[in-house]
């Protein structure tokens, strides 16, 4: 059955052996929270990891949202993929597991222009989610056992850090 322990597994191990499973010990990226999330019915089961950090490589911080499941809906469309024997290998090689990229907070002036990995020293507020969120004080790093690296110079990993513990 679709919802037993060992069908699970089963997909579960082929997303690793297809390197589609999350490495939380990521080298590319500033991890600053997790969550996991399970769901089952009599019929049906879903995993969904959040990893919400930040990568040099992307810019911005961003969280990834991996699911795994028994039935997934919303799957990439075939105008993503160069050709329609493209999608189908894509749907073929995934057939329980998908992955997604948000954006929380929206690009802007906080970042330094000359280092997108620093906050710049002037910033005052990100946009987090559509809502307008204060660049904390050093004192308030503290405050949540966030150890600034460089101060009085912030990184973004040291501000998703924040943002993840208080938003």
């Amino acid at each position: 059955m679709p919802f037993e322990a060992d069908h699970i597994l089963a997909v579960l191990e082929r997303c690793c052996d297809a390197f589609t499973f999350p490495m939380l010990n990521n080298g590319y990226v500033y991890l600053a929270a997790t969550r996991l999330s399970l769901y089952r019915t009599a019929a049906d089961w879903a995993i969904v990891i959040e990893a919400f950090g930040f990568s040099p490589r992307s810019g911005l911080p961003d969280t990834h949202i991996h699911t795994f499941a028994s039935s997934l809906y919303n799957r990439d469309a075939p105008k993503n993929y160069v050709n329609r024997e493209a999608h189908d290998r894509y749907l073929a090689n995934n057939p329980n597991n998908d992955s997604r990229f948000v954006y929380p907070i929206d690009a802007g002036g906080w970042q330094d222009d000359q280092n997108d990995e620093i906050v710049t020293e002037d910033a005052r507020e990100v946009i987090l989610r559509g809502k307008k969120q204060p660049i904390p004080s050093l004192d308030e790093y503290a405050q949540r056992g966030i150890t600034i690296e460089n101060p009085p110079r912030v990184r973004v990993f040291e501000l998703c850090r924040f943002l993840a513990d208080v938003a």
